[in-house]
């Protein structure tokens, strides 16, 4: 299991690399790693929030570190906002279209964030082949980032 350093860590590199400050919460039912949202206090404030599922981010600060950076990078690149509206019909191949975008956004921020920060991008890499999500694309914004 992740540690708390390990977590505190990178949430405090994170917010030196981009001056941002997001919440971030654990939750063992979300059926992915990271998710990012917009969530509402109590007083009905947007409150930018990165969701995590610690159990299924393997004990390795690099991949806990991309994990963080990739959600972390939809945030700050904007690709939230607080009301979503599904697409009709006919604006679906754009959606989808718009969508693959800021995945490739976020993981370009956080391919620069794993860069600076020196982390080791070949558990991450590994990481994906086992959990593939648009695994080629990734990969390859891993491993050729020149910036």
């Amino acid at each position: 299991m992740i540690n708390e350093h390990s977590v505190t860590k990178i949430l405090n590199q994170l917010f030196k690399y981009s001056n941002v400050f997001l919440m971030v919460r654990h939750d063992r039912t979300l059926p992915m790693p990271g998710f990012s949202t917009i969530e509402q206090d109590m007083y009905g404030r947007n409150i930018p929030t990165i969701i995590i599922n610690l159990s299924l981010i393997p004990n390795d600060d690099n991949i806990l570190a991309h994990v963080l950076s990739h959600e972390w990078g939809h945030h700050v690149s904007k690709h939230l906002c607080s009301e979503f509206k599904p697409p009709t019909q006919s604006q679906y191949i754009g959606y989808i279209a718009n969508q693959q975008q800021k995945e490739n956004e976020a993981d370009l921020y956080a391919a620069k964030f794993i860069k600076k920060y020196n982390y080791n991008k070949a558990p991450i890499i590994e990481f994906f082949r086992k959990n593939p999500v648009d695994i080629h694309n990734r990969i390859n914004i891993l491993t050729n980032l020149t910036i």
